[in-house]
């Protein structure tokens, strides 16, 4: 049989559970085990129109587990979701009653790329859920459609031995993630100087928060602080980083070393110093393709300051020039802030399967680069079942 279940929710006491369930017998074997608790009963055949509330009995002799009874479709093949209370116990409970009763339990991810018509449509979906602001519901759309027709013409240049044309427009696309990545995943923001510079000042006055422990004690910061903020519309991580100095606290030793590390995957790194001199940074390496240069306490200077190019001075305690530093951080990972004019992968697995069918490509495996490329536009196969 080809009735699947996965558990949408993660498994949490005191939370909701949602078992998203399909199959063509799927409603037919589930329908007895339940009770309406208004209106109309439940038959076999049908799923309701609407949600209804219900009683789902699967232990026998118990009134069973209030739930509510969640329709998405009938046609082509019966698909509902079941709304419920969640818990360990709980859980296991549910995941025998449907294992007992011929369905198989799916992971959360592939039951919902399964449920759509191609990969690329499934990978859609799962974008919009992780967007955090209406920029990157929109974006997400917009390039759905731009990547389905690229990715079609790829397809069809990569048959007819065009694969200059190919290579030149995946990788186009493959680039292009660089700036959407900041509509689900966030772009990674990196400050980073010596102690007392004013990082963590300057982390909290970026959020409009305090997140990040403000001391005049040298080494207060001892390990990486990690706070998502949106900027003009766009996904900021923004990472206060343990202020670089020698030091004999093994603690905050290890924290500067992870500094050091996560500044080579950042995708823009702040480099703080202080205006009046005090606590200059001095760049250990030469690595980071990608910095602005911010002067921080600049309230504290008895003359004017003026920012040029690609150095700004800013006071945190004043708010002076914090709009203009989140101005630049978006404008220096974006054209001026503007969605991408063309196609752009819109999610890390499609980014890759570009590269990968670029470097095919380029090493003569047509055949290769072809399928990395046609496995977006076709039917998903089954889903992935969970042990157990």
């Amino acid at each position: 049989m080809n009735n699947w279940v996965a558990l949408l929710t993660p498994p949490l006491p005191g939370a909701v559970a949602v078992w998203a369930v399909r199959g063509p017998d799927s409603w037919n074997i589930i329908a007895p085990s339940l009770k309406a608790l208004r209106g109309s009963e439940l038959n076999m055949g049908f799923i309701p129109t609407h949600a209804r509330l219900a009683r789902w009995n699967i232990v026998t002799g118990s009134s069973g587990d209030e739930v509510l009874v969640v329709p998405r479709a009938n046609q082509p093949v019966p698909w509902f979701e079941i709304h419920g209370h969640s818990g360990p116990e709980l859980l296991r409970w549910q995941s025998h009653w449907f294992r007992t009763h011929g369905f198989r339990i799916a992971t959360p991810e592939s039951f919902c790329f399964w449920v759509e018509k191609d990969r690329l449509e499934g990978e859609t979906v799962n974008c919009l859920s992780k967007a955090l602001t209406r920029r990157g519901v929109n974006g997400i759309q917009s390039q759905s459609i731009l990547c389905r027709s690229t990715l079609a013409q790829c397809s069809d240049w990569l048959e007819k031995g065009m694969w200059q044309q190919a290579m030149k427009s995946m990788n186009e696309m493959a680039n292009g993630y660089r700036q959407t990545k900041a509509w689900t995943s966030g772009w990674k923001v990196v400050l980073c100087g010596p102690p007392n510079v004013g990082k963590s000042t300057l982390l909290n006055a970026l959020l409009g928060t305090a997140r990040s422990l403000v001391s005049s004690v040298p080494g207060t910061t001892r390990d990486a602080v990690h706070a998502l903020t949106i900027l003009d519309g766009w996904v900021v991580e923004l990472i206060d980083m343990a202020g670089w100095r020698q030091s004999e606290d093994p603690l905050e030793s290890a924290g500067i070393k992870l500094g050091k590390e996560l500044t080579k995957s950042a995708d823009l790194v702040l480099l703080l110093s202080d205006s009046a001199g005090k606590h200059l940074f001095i760049q250990e390496t030469t690595d980071w393709a990608n910095t602005l240069q911010i002067y921080t306490k600049c309230d504290l200077l008895k003359s004017h300051v003026s920012n040029t190019g690609t150095i700004l001075h800013v006071s945190a305690h004043k708010e002076i020039g914090i709009e203009e530093l989140g101005k630049r951080i978006v404008d220096n990972l974006t054209d001026n802030g503007n969605l991408p004019s063309g196609p752009a992968a819109f999610s890390f697995s499609l980014k890759e399967s570009l590269l990968r069918a670029v470097q095919a490509a380029g090493s003569g495996k047509i055949d290769d680069a072809s399928e990395c490329v046609r496995q977006w536009l076709e039917p998903v196969p089954q889903p992935t079942e969970v042990e157990g």
